[in-house]
C-alpha cells in the first residue's frame, strides 16, 4: 500500500510540475514533496465534501427552466446541433446523476451552444449550457465528466449566479452605438457591428459569477461525484492543464477584436462630451459598471494553478485508489469523430469573423461557404458568420438571405441575430419592418434591455411610430429602473 501511495504521488506530481511550470512556477524534484506536504496539510480534514452536503437542495419549477433556458438564448446563438456529442454528455451526465448516493437527485440537461470561448454555465433549473469548443480541448471522457460534474454540482447545491452581461451588456452596445456614430470610417462601423455576440463578448461576460467558495465547493463536490460514478480523478488535474491551454490560445486568436472591443469603449470613456449631459451620464455609468465587473471577476475568477492547489492534495486524501482506474477514451474519440465535420465548420465560421492579416476576402468566402455546406448549411452558428461577412462587404440583402436560411425557434433566431437583422433592414431603408419583426421577438425573449436599445431610435426615426417611441421609454424605465439612462440614451 506504502509503494502504492508512492507511485500515485509520482504519477500525479509530473502533472502538477506542468500546472505549475504554466505560472511560472519553477521547482525541482527534491523541492516538489515538501510542497506537496505543505499542501495537503492546508486542505481541511473534514472528510469528502459529498458527505458534508448531503442530500440535494429541491430544484426550481419547469417555468423556471423555460425562463432560464430562454435568458440564455438572448446572448448565445442558439443550440448547436451535434448529435453525437450531445449524446455521449447527457450519457455521462446521467451516469453522474445516477450514482448520487441520495435519492431525489435533480435531474439535469445537457445543451451544447456554439462558442469557440471555454466556458460551461449551469442554472438552478437543471440546464447545463456547454461551449461546443470544450471538443476541441478535453482529451477523453473522464475531463468531459469533472466538467459536467462541477457545472452539476452548482445545480445539487442550488447555486443562483448572476450574468455580468445581464447588467453590463447595453451599456458597452451604447458605447459602440456612440463610437461608430461618431467615426467617420466607414470600415470602423462595420468592425463595430460585428461585436454584436461576438464569441469574445459572450466569453467575458455571459459566464455567471461564482463566489470563491461556491465554485471552490462545486470542484470538491465535482471530484466527489466523478469518482462515485465510476472516473478517475486523477484527470482533473490535467484538465485543468488542457483549460489553460485552451485558453491562452483562445486569448491569443481573440486579441484583434478584444482590442477592437477596448478602442470602441475607451475611446467613449476618454471623450469629453461636451454640452451633452445625457452622454456624460451614460459615459459615467458605463465606467462604473465596467469598474465593478473587474472587481467582481478579480474576486470571483480561480486561477487553474489555484484550483490545483487545493484540489490535488484532496484527490490524494479521499480518492487515491480511484486514479488507478483505466480511462474512458473509445466513447469520447468516437463521438468527437462522428460530429468532426460539424467543429470543423464551427472552427471555419469562428474564423471568418476573426480573421488573420493574411486572410483576403476570397478566402474568407470560400471559408465561409464551406462553413455552410452538409449538416451545417443552416446552423444559426455558420449562417450568423457567412451574414457577418456578407455584410462586412457591403452586400447587406444577402446577410438577410443567410439569417433566413438559418434554424429557428420557434419563429426566431437567436436574440443577437434578430437584433441584427433589425439593424441590417434599418440600414436597407425599412425601418418600419425592422420594427414589426423585432417587436415579438422582444416578446418571446422576455423583452431584453438591449432590445429597447434598439427599438427606440426605430420608431422615432418612423414617422408613424414616434407615439411607439415613448411608450418604449416608458416602459423601459418600468421595467429596467435602474438602467433609466440607457433607456433614455436610446433616443
Amino acid at each position: 500500500m506504502k509503494q502504492n501511495k508512492a507511485m500515485t504521488k509520482y504519477m500525479l506530481s509530473a502533472t502538477v510540475i506542468s500546472i505549475m511550470a504554466l505560472t511560472g512556477c519553477k521547482q525541482t524534484l527534491d523541492t516538489l514533496d515538501a510542497k506537496l506536504n505543505a499542501l495537503v496539510s492546508s486542505v481541511p480534514s473534514d472528510g469528502k465534501m459529498l458527505d458534508q452536503v448531503g442530500a440535494p437542495a429541491e430544484p426550481l419549477s419547469d417555468n423556471d427552466k423555460e425562463l432560464e433556458y430562454r435568458r440564455v438564448m438572448v446572448q448565445a446563438k442558439g443550440i448547436a446541433p451535434m448529435p453525437s456529442v450531445t449524446t455521449l454528455a447527457q450519457t455521462v451526465l446521467d451516469r453522474i446523476i445516477d450514482n448520487v448516493p441520495y435519492p431525489d437527485a435533480p435531474r439535469a440537461t445537457v445543451h451544447i451552444i456554439p462558442n469557440m470561448s471555454p466556458g460551461a454555465r449551469a442554472h438552478a433549473s437543471g440546464g447545463i449550457f456547454l461551449h461546443h469548443s470544450a471538443f476541441n480541448y478535453l482529451n477523453n471522457e473522464d475531463q468531459l465528466v469533472f466538467l459536467l460534474a462541477h457545472e452539476y454540482a452548482h445545480i445539487y447545491l442550488q447555486h443562483n449566479p448572476s450574468s455580468f452581461i445581464d447588467k453590463i451588456r447595453p451599456y458597452l452596445m451604447t458605447a459602440i452605438d456612440a463610437y461608430m456614430a461618431t467615426s467617420d470610417d466607414e470600415d470602423d462601423v462595420q468592425k463595430g457591428l460585428r461585436l454584436y455576440g461576438s464569441d469574445m463578448l459572450v466569453k467575458n461576460l455571459l459566464l455567471p459569477a461564482w463566489d470563491r467558495k461556491l465554485e471552490a465547493q462545486a470542484d470538491f463536490l465535482g471530484i466527489d461525484l466523478m469518482v462515485a460514478a465510476g472516473y478517475n480523478p486523477d484527470e482533473v488535474v490535467r484538465f485543468l492543464h488542457v483549460l489553460k491551454t485552451y485558453e491562452d490560445s483562445f486569448e491569443f486568436l481573440s486579441t484583434r477584436k478584444r482590442n477592437l472591443l477596448e478602442q470602441a469603449i475607451t475611446s467613449q470613456l476618454s471623450a469629453d462630451n461636451e454640452g451633452d449631459a445625457m452622454m456624460r451620464n451614460i459615459m459615467n455609468e458605463i465606467k462604473q459598471s465596467f469598474s465593478e465587473l473587474l472587481r467582481d471577476m478579480n474576486r470571483t475568477h480561480l486561477t487553474a494553478s489555484e484550483r490545483v492547489k487545493d484540489l490535488y492534495p484532496y484527490i490524494l486524501r479521499e480518492h487515491e485508489e480511484a486514479t488507478f482506474r483505466p480511462l474512458n477514451v473509445d466513447s469520447f474519440a468516437t463521438a468527437v469523430l462522428d460530429d468532426d465535420d460539424i467543429l470543423e465548420s464551427y472552427d471555419l465560421a469562428y474564423f471568418v469573423n476573426n480573421p488573420s492579416e493574411d486572410d483576403n476576402e476570397t478566402r474568407l468566402f470560400a471559408m465561409a461557404r464551406k462553413s455552410v455546406s452538409g449538416r451545417t448549411k443552416d446552423h444559426p452558428y455558420t449562417r450568423d458568420s457567412f451574414a457577418e461577412l456578407r455584410a462586412r462587404t457591403g452586400n447587406v440583402d444577402l446577410a438577410l438571405k443567410n439569417l433566413e436560411l438559418s434554424q429557428n425557434q420557434n419563429g426566431f433566431l437567436p436574440f443577437v441575430m434578430e437584433v441584427k437583422r433589425a439593424e441590417w433592414l434599418a440600414k436597407s431603408g425599412k425601418p418600419s419592418e425592422a420594427l414589426a419583426r423585432l417587436e415579438p421577438v422582444a416578446i418571446y425573449y422576455d423583452w431584453p434591455l438591449d432590445s429597447y436599445r434598439v427599438m427606440i431610435p426605430l420608431a422615432k426615426n418612423t414617422s408613424n411610430e414616434r407615439f411607439k417611441a415613448t411608450e418604449l421609454i416608458l416602459q423601459c424605465v418600468a421595467k429596467y429602473p435602474q438602467d433609466r439612462k440607457v433607456c433614455g440614451s436610446s433616443t
